[in-house]
């Protein structure tokens, strides 16, 4: 039986998210029958492990592999029965990453032209992950289940990016709002992972809500994290340059009142100031926000019911995703 201690969840990262690349390109090698089309999707996959094994990459990225082989591993005591459900959000996200290239114009060093992205992206969110869990050998009700549950995420995902996309054109109206949008951005593709994850392993529909939950909060710090990071980036901020209004930007403009018109006026002094508004006040405020996504992912952990010696690398998942940004 597979060891559920918390010491060694960190360590282990690199095995789960191997194993994780490695069940994806098998399933693209089942089910892509065109050669020129599996070396394509290959190519991405084998980049994309490349990016995620580098030194500089989070130990926990990305987090759609890691919570839900831990969400099955605190029912079962192993993972191994998840790794279709990690390997199916992977390539959901690689295939999200590749169409928000397009979508944001942003600077891409691959050797990919922007229609290879286009078919690959489509493909990666869309046919491959939902042939992936249809296959696992669970029963039929169970695959549909999971499939329902992954497909609804990218609609929910594809909202989120659509209200993002539109943000800059709109004046800045609220921190609430732009929080919606990173949630619907952020939250539902884990949750959904950890639904199927918590279902594949035999838990009772409360149970797989309760992961769902823990796969929201998670997802939503890691997006908090990740918008921080990239305004802190050494090559220039993508948010800055597109204009987008994240979190983080957002609190900027409360600490300095700029609403509405105001907001849209400023945008680009106050957009390229965004880093140094961001003062104490404002850097606590997003410390919060992370403090209130480790809490309701802990609340999660314990409606699991699950024994503690099962579920603690669930809390050791929730404390690195939180506090130490998985790094």
């Amino acid at each position: 039986m597979q060891t559920n201690s918390a010491a060694t969840w960190i360590p282990r990262a690199a095995e789960r998210r191997a194993r994780a690349f490695d069940a994806a390109c098998a399933h693209a090698r089942t089910h892509l029958e065109d050669a020129q089309q599996c070396d394509l999707v290959l190519s991405i996959l084998r980049a994309a492990a490349e990016r995620a094994a580098a030194p500089e990459a989070p130990a926990l990225f990305p987090l759609t592999v890691h919570v839900p082989l831990a969400v099955h591993a605190a029912f079962e005591g192993r993972d191994e029965p998840a790794l279709p459900i990690a390997a199916a959000g992977l390539l959901v996200l690689l295939g999200a990453d590749l169409l928000d290239t397009l979508i944001d114009d942003d600077p891409f060093s691959g050797p990919l032209t922007p229609a290879e992205r286009l078919l690959a992206g489509a493909g990666l969110v869309g046919p491959l992950p939902t042939l992936l869990l249809l296959s696992m050998d669970v029963p039929p009700d169970i695959a549909r289940e999971a499939a329902r549950n992954l497909n609804d995420a990218v609609v929910t995902m594809g909202a989120g990016q659509l209200a993002d996309l539109r943000s800059p054109a709109a004046p800045y109206t609220s921190l609430p709002g732009v929080v919606e949008t990173a949630v619907f951005k952020s939250s539902p593709l884990v949750a959904a992972l950890c639904r199927i994850a918590a279902r594949l392993a035999g838990g009772t529909p409360e149970q797989a809500a309760a992961a769902g939950r823990l796969g929201a909060a998670l997802g939503l710090a890691d997006q908090l994290r990740g918008d921080w990071a990239d305004l802190g980036r050494l090559d220039g901020s993508n948010d800055l340059r597109t204009g987008a209004v994240t979190i983080p930007v957002a609190l900027a403009y409360e600490r300095q009142s700029l609403h509405g018109d105001a907001a849209r006026h400023a945008d680009g002094a106050a957009r390229d100031r965004a880093w140094s508004m961001l003062d104490r006040d404002s850097r606590a405020a997003l410390v919060n926000a992370l403090h209130f996504c480790h809490q309701a992912a802990s609340a999660a952990i314990d409606d699991l019911r699950l024994p503690e010696a099962w579920s603690a690398d669930l809390s050791l998942l929730a404390n690195a995703v939180c506090y130490e940004g998985g790094e």
